[in-house]
């Protein structure tokens, strides 16, 4: 989904998102991560509307006037020469407004269910109350559900 190597990934379009590691980027051995199906994706009773799209974000201001036009809140601030277009402001909305990809499941996964029943991802450093909350799932995982 994101692969330029800077920080910010930067489109004319209309989201600006922020760059997420994806599994290929720590792999050392040059290989194209595999992919599988996600085993909820293969049982009938769940819907396919269940799982979110690789591309699927959220905004990240959803507040909006409704008394508000895009001619209060948009304004050319330059020109930009080589692309001859003038630059557009949109207060934080409109063009390259910044976004965040959308947390959920996804209809394939990075490794396979045969070998692999459960994953624990934190997103940011660890602390005392998230070592906790990962030792209960660790334990519930082993004593309720029979992950070894």
């Amino acid at each position: 989904i994101l692969t330029t190597p800077t920080t910010l990934f930067e489109s004319q379009e209309l989201w600006r998102v922020e760059r997420v590691d994806q599994i290929s980027d720590w792999m050392t051995n040059g290989s194209a991560p595999k992919s599988y199906p996600n085993p909820l994706s293969l049982q009938a009773n769940v819907p396919s509307s269940w799982f979110v799209e690789q591309n699927a974000a959220v905004a990240a201001k959803v507040d909006v006037d409704l008394q508000e036009t895009v001619d209060d809140s948009c304004s050319l601030d330059e020109y930009d020469e080589e692309a001859g277009d003038p630059m557009v402001e949109c207060g934080g909305r409109g063009l390259n407004s910044e976004a965040f990809i959308l947390a959920g499941p996804r209809k394939e996964i990075s490794f396979d269910p045969k070998e692999c029943k459960a994953a624990i991802v934190t997103c940011g450093g660890l602390c005392p109350g998230l070592n906790s909350v990962i030792r209960e799932v660790v334990m519930c995982l082993r004593r309720q559900y029979g992950v070894t």
